[in-house]
């Protein structure tokens, strides 16, 4: 699977450029990207075979196994509620589990099933009337064997390795399962790779607590696994997993080392002749830029790499890449390739396996497994369509991208490309183990941490030095001509805010006539221009007992926030955050007081009073048990508000608490953090094709699709989603019984609460949003200032010369 890890507001994506045919040109030459006729196009089938259990279990899984006789082999497995008096014993039976093989041909039609109960049950492995069971994600399938380790529970536990031939479906052989090989020699979990025709291997990660290697354990056609240190082939060299294996020819693969040392590359090459590993030292310049972590295999076809752009074959004989298929190619929902698996390849057709994550506004996450099969055209039906490019400057959201899919089907005159060359985690670099680790699933935080000094930026630091080089590039494409014709997500960049960037859309809402929560908007403009269109939002700020507070406050000046602290909090301060954080979160809640005009300027009442507040009564953070133990009857704190059917459960604003904005000079509301937003370059060709997508974004359906853990931005999305969540909890509250309510302190739902929270988003009056670049000067600075290096007019003076002289350069 790809997968995709999320540091503060950075993720990690792939470049992905469309091969769209076009001709790239600016606003001034006055010509369009025309979808050609020579792009290839593909259709999608969609296939539920393998989810049969979604719609009687909350708690399914789907797992492929590879293939198999010409089939694709799956097993299913769903979990059912244990009854209450079961409960402590958890499952106890196969009546509250259900698992089956699943088998299908490139058709994507069901060839064989196995019911996995019946099967185990009658062969003994498991005693269906007091036991239970479930399967690994170590299972796998061969073209000579589908290999199930399941584990029993019940009375007693075991994991047992089960056979199935793939021609009968019958169990051939069972043992004790090897699922342990690492842990009994290394004392290590085992992560199992599947490579080439049936190929497996494990890597497990050794820390000694001075240096992090990994361990690779080759298995034979015998189930014999053959282990290699790699810290005796490159010893002293940090390593922490490696890529998928590329098959070179029948019995060799290499594959990329994984290190937190950037300055150089590790390969090694894995000989199946005799299960060994070796260092490779070859030009491997070839595969720079291919994703590695997603490898499919297949005698047919070779070594293919899926990434965000689609699928690359790879030659590592003849060290040769081709692009075979582009995303650009079909109508799919870009947001479901973080979690799709290339099942088979042929010059016709592609089959794909995803697994969607479905959010629902309960807070339950329901999953959906598709099988999909693209089948090429003879004839592409976009050709002559006008494309818009749209740049996502953070992950793409299932919602967002089925909206581009609707958009696309539906309109004839405009076709939405969908670029990820502008996010920031591209423009990135890091060489702390703790900032891989939090950008890579392999690796455990605890063991990265070891690896960090006082010289690793931490990761608010990473993320605005990577926004800072993504946002610079964009805006010079933009400026050129060069740049997407829409840009998602934007809405905390302040340097998009001009004419030369983005087209100003107020007339374009006013003459939609669709009605906005008029304050989100407001806080949104710029000079008065609305360059980007806020389409969901949260509100950030302290929710506090109002006992504490005078009527009508809906914020803290410095002042009144230092009485707050030593008062009612007991002089810990809620906010939790270190001098630096403290600083820039008040910093980037009101951009405007510091940024106008092209002009920085930080010598300014509002930057003084927020930096020696700082400096004097920002400390240490201490931890929320201890806040919580010492300021129990007051304490709330610094929260965010996502959601109302959030609020009923993370607040007590519907039992008398208030919701004020976090420190300012001039005591100001909560703050509005944009989750999703839209604008309009200034150079593209199409704005009005731009506002067409823009538009169906506003719609109903899709601002409660978009709005997941947010709030959509329109009138009446926003009621309608209120009412749906007060629903929800309505559900939720009567589902326990008086007593059970009185002790979980939950508030009886009322329509009145709807208006009350609508009150509380009422009084946000300032917006999140930084110029990322200016932002790193204002931290590097202002930190003498806080060692008493330097006055805060010092520091000061250099912020500002530093800072202007870059904004001038930057154009």
């Amino acid at each position: 699977m790809l997968k995709r890890k999320t540091v503060a507001a950075v993720t990690v994506t792939a470049l992905v450029l469309s091969q769209l045919a076009v001709c790239s040109c600016s606003k001034k030459d006055d010509n369009k990207k025309i979808y050609a006729d020579d792009v290839p196009w593909y259709t999608l089938e969609y296939s539920d075979a393998v989810s049969d259990y979604a719609d009687v279990s909350d708690d399914t899984i789907t797992y492929y196994l590879g293939r198999s006789n010409g089939n694709y082999v799956f097993v299913e497995e769903a979990d059912y509620p244990v009854p209450e008096e079961l409960s402590m014993y958890g499952r106890t039976s196969s009546e509250y589990h259900d698992a089956k093989l699943v088998m299908c041909d490139n058709d994507l039609n069901v060839t064989g099933t196995v019911d996995l109960e019946v099967l185990f049950g009658d062969a003994g492995v498991v005693d269906n009337d007091s036991q239970s069971f479930g399967i690994t994600d170590q299972s796998y399938a061969t073209d000579e064997k589908i290999v199930i380790e399941t584990y029993s529970m019940g009375l007693g536990y075991s994991m047992t390795t089960v056979t199935v031939d793939p021609v009968s479906l019958e169990i051939t052989d069972t043992s004790n399962s090897d699922d342990l090989s690492l842990y009994n020699e290394f004392g290590v979990d085992e992560k199992r790779v599947m490579f080439g025709n049936g190929q497996r291997l494990g890597i497990g990660i050794l820390d000694d607590g001075s240096n992090c290697t990994i361990v690779i354990g080759i298995y034979d056609d015998a189930g014999e696994v053959h282990f290699t240190d790699m810290s005796e082939l490159l010893p002293m060299v940090g390593i922490y997993d490696m890529t998928d294996p590329v098959m070179v020819d029948d019995s060799h693969a290499i594959a990329k080392l994984k290190t937190y040392a950037e300055s150089e590359e590790y390969w090694i090459s894995l000989d199946l002749t005799d299960n060994s590993v070796s260092v490779l030292d070859e030009d491997m310049s070839y595969l720079d830029g291919i994703d590695l972590d997603n490898i499919s295999y297949s005698p047919e076809f070779g070594s293919v790499s899926l990434s965000e752009t689609g699928i690359t074959k790879i030659d590592a004989a003849a060290k040769t890449t081709e692009e075979v298929f582009s995303f650009d190619w079909c109508n799919l929902n870009r947001s479901l390739i973080d979690d799709v698996k290339l099942l088979g390849i042929d010059e016709d057709s592609i089959v794909l396996f995803t697994t969607e994550m479905i959010l629902l506004r309960d807070g339950k996450i329901d999953y959906e497994n598709d099988l999909i099969r693209l089948s090429k055209c003879d004839v592409n039906p976009n050709v002559g369509k006008t494309i818009l490019t749209v740049a996502c400057l953070d992950d793409i959201s299932d919602a967002l991208a089925q909206t581009v899919c609707d958009f696309n089907e539906s309109n004839e005159d405009y076709y939405i490309s969908v670029t990820d060359k502008y996010n920031a985690a591209d423009y990135g670099s890091y060489s702390s183990m703790a900032v891989v680790a939090a950008m890579d699933d392999s690796l455990e935080f605890e063991t990265a941490g070891r690896f960090m000094n006082d010289s690793d930026p931490g990761i608010y630091d990473y993320s605005l030095s990577a926004e800072s080089d993504m946002s610079s590039g964009l805006m010079v494409d933009l400026i050129s001509g060069e740049g997407p014709d829409i840009i998602i997500d934007g809405a905390g960049y302040s340097q998009l805010y001009s004419d030369d960037m983005l087209i100003d859309l107020t007339t374009y809402l006013q003459d939609s006539g669709i009605a906005c929560l008029d304050n989100i908007i407001d806080v949104s403009k710029v000079d008065g221009k609305l360059y980007q269109i806020p389409l969901t939002f949260t509100i950030s700020g302290m929710e506090v007992d109002s006992s504490s507070i005078a009527p009508g406050q809906t914020g803290f000046t410095f002042e009144q926030y230092e009485e707050y602290v030593s008062g009612p909090c007991n002089g810990m301060d809620p906010m939790m955050l270190t001098k630096l954080d403290f600083l820039t979160t008040v910093i980037m809640s009101q951009p405007d007081l510091f940024i106008s005009d092209g002009v920085i300027d930080f010598d300014n009442e509002a930057f003084r009073a927020a930096a020696e507040y700082a400096a004097d009564n920002v400390f240490d953070p201490v931890t929320l048990d201890e806040v919580y133990d010492i300021q129990e009857d007051y304490y709330v704190g610094y929260s965010e508000i996502k959601s109302l059917y959030g609020a009923f459960f993370g607040t007590r604003l519907f039992e008398g608490n208030s919701f004020l904005g976090i420190p300012s000079f001039d005591g100001k509301g909560p703050v509005v953090n944009i989750k999703c937003s839209a604008g309009i370059s200034a150079q593209t060709s199409s704005p009005e094709g731009c506002w067409e997508f823009i538009s169906m974004l506003m719609e109903d359906e899709h601002q409660m699709d978009l709005s997941y853990e947010c709030m959509p931005v329109t009138s009446s999305a926003f009621d309608l989603v209120c009412e749906e969540e007060l629903g929800a909890y309505s559900e939720y509250y009567y589902f326990w019984s008086e007593e059970e309510r009185m002790l979980f302190s939950m508030p009886e739902p009322s329509e009145d609460q709807i208006d009350t929270f609508r009150e509380i988003i009422g009084t946000a009056d300032r917006i999140n949003m930084t110029d990322a670049s200016v932002m790193m000067i204002m931290r590097e600075e202002i930190q003498a200032y806080f060692a008493g290096d330097k006055t805060l007019d010092e520091a000061i003076g250099i912020i500002n010369n530093r800072a202007q002289l870059y904004y001038e350069e930057r154009g």
